[in-house]
């Protein structure tokens, strides 16, 4: 059996996003975004799911390989999740987590001082 290959992408938010009362609808509202701008093939190919969160703004998501460069693509194009006016930016991409907290913008808590 082949494992598929995955890559790891650092996003953040042009605005804080309130996902401690609420991150499961966040998800989904997330979803639902990337679904549209992606269509369902694509969403599909790609298989995006939420990882982590790292402070208020940036958060990390994992994709395949295969559909990296359609997902970076779809969260440069979404402006609005669950109603609210949202920007995302794509910091990084890495295959490992690990080096994604390494250079998570300052003020998220992972830094180490």
């Amino acid at each position: 059996m082949i494992r598929e290959k995955r890559r790891y992408i650092l996003i953040e938010a042009s605005e804080p996003l309130d996902m401690d009362s609420g991150r499961h609808e966040f998800e989904r509202d997330l979803h639902s975004a990337l679904m549209a701008e992606l269509g369902g093939i694509h969403y599909f190919a790609a298989n995006p799911k939420f990882v982590l969160k790292l402070g208020s703004t940036a958060f990390i998501m994992k994709c395949s390989l295969i559909g990296f460069s359609d997902t970076v693509r779809a969260f440069a194009m979404i402006r609005s999740v669950g109603g609210r006016e949202l920007g995302f930016y794509t910091l990084k991409s890495s295959g490992t987590i690990r080096a994604l907290k390494a250079s998570a913008p300052i003020g998220t808590g992972s830094n180490k001082s």
